[in-house]
């Protein structure tokens, strides 16, 4: 009886198997289609303000509208932390002197 139970169960679910890959698939593929995230127009804003100032060097405007205190900058290796906006004006100044000297165009 066990085992005539087991076989009908695997019957079973052998025959369920390819229409249910079926319905995963086709719904997969509907909600890739709807599923379309728009970013809220201010971050996009905000982001297109920030890369054009970096582009043309705007530290002040950076370090003004932008950028707050505390300000933490993670790098490879290290992690850098600048308490006051003039802390973060001199690094903006040495960063953008860099990106000079190493023939920086734009972002």
């Amino acid at each position: 009886m066990g085992s005539v139970l087991i076989y009908f169960y695997i019957s079973s679910m052998k025959k369920l198997i390819f229409p249910l890959f079926i319905l995963i698939i086709i719904g997969c593929d509907r909600i890739d289609k709807s599923l379309k995230l728009e970013p809220d127009p201010l971050v996009v804003q905000m982001f297109n303000e920030y890369v054009d100032a970096w582009s043309k060097q705007e530290y002040q405007k950076i370090t003004n509208e932008i950028y707050d205190v505390p300000f933490s900058l993670y790098l490879q290796d290290s992690t850098s932390i600048f308490n006051t906006k003039e802390e973060i004006k001199s690094f903006l100044k040495v960063t953008f002197n860099e990106l000079e000297k190493n023939n920086y165009g734009y972002s």
